[in-house]
């Protein structure tokens, strides 16, 4: 059974909750060198710098992916049961987390945490990180910032499921604004992270000095149809052609970095080698979360 404690409001870290790590991790991580789209785990691809972060791998779990015909040890059967087993952990923590805090939003749009529904389950892989590179992932919302308005599903909330932990670095980094503090995590395998996906749940990824990082992450999402600016604009251009300026400018919104953010102390120059165009948030202190 699982233990649980807050890391900072809304923020829950969930030990030892996926009691098959070891068994789970071997089989995703087998799946790396295979090439079959007929298999539940697709083929992976590198995630590259418009992701955030570089020297990465990528891929998916099927939403079809349930478990189908006699449990005979193929690797098709394996890996259903891997989709099964993370599918039923994220509803369990769902329902804890929802106990605590069901009428809590923190999306301007959306006020609480009903009508969730499951996404896709992905699979991230964090190689070394370059030596140029200050994080693996820099700082940044799970909910896209730039598409906030628009219709379609937003992500509410964000869930992350650790697979392994003998690699150096690769801590998780949350902004807490409300305190001017970091807080810094150290993630165990089996570990799984909970947190509201919108501002102002800012988190960053420290770079992985030796080994890969593997993790599973998934969201749940909700509905939205649209700011009254945004529907407003889509009669005024038209259905099909404000779809077209708003991907436009989403993507140059996405490139500018205006929804990213870097912490610095609050005597701190921006660094160098940093991206241009990111949000700085001053700090006062750096707290390390000890479970």
């Amino acid at each position: 059974m699982y233990t649980k404690k807050e890391i900072m409001p809304k923020v829950m870290v969930y030990r030892d909750a996926l009691t098959e790590v070891d068994n789970l991790f071997e089989i995703i991580k087998n799946s790396e060198s295979l090439d079959d789209p007929n298999l539940i785990i697709e083929p992976w691809g590198t995630w590259g710098e418009n992701s955030g972060w570089s020297n990465g791998f990528f891929s998916k779990i099927k939403t079809n992916g349930e478990l189908h015909g006699k449990e005979d040890g193929s690797l098709i059967e394996k890996q259903q049961y891997v989709n099964q087993v993370l599918i039923k952990l994220v509803r369990t923590l769902l329902e804890d987390y929802l106990n605590m805090w069901s009428t809590v939003g923190t999306w301007k749009h959306v006020k609480s945490f009903e009508n969730l529904e499951l996404c896709e389950i992905d699979l991230l892989k964090y190689n070394k990180t370059d030596t140029d590179k200050k994080y693996a992932l820099y700082y940044h919302t799970d909910l896209k910032e730039e598409t906030s308005q628009s219709r379609g599903y937003k992500q509410i909330l964000t869930f992350t499921i650790y697979l392994n932990d003998d690699y150096e670095g690769g801590e998780i980094s949350y902004i807490d604004e409300a305190s001017q503090k970091l807080i810094t995590y150290k993630p165990k395998k089996g570990d799984v992270t909970v947190f509201p996906s919108g501002p102002p749940y800012f988190h960053g990824v420290r770079p992985i000095t030796d080994n890969s990082k593997y993790l599973a992450r998934t969201f749940f999402s909700c509905w939205y149809e649209g700011s009254p600016e945004w529907l407003e604009n889509e009669k005024i251009y038209g259905a099909e052609e404000w779809a077209k300026v708003s991907l436009e400018n989403e993507a140059e919104a996405s490139a500018s970095k205006i929804y990213n953010k870097i912490p610095l102390m609050t005597d701190e120059e921006y660094p160098e080698e940093s991206p241009e165009g990111y949000q700085v948030f001053r700090y006062t202190e750096e707290i390390g979360f000890e479970f």
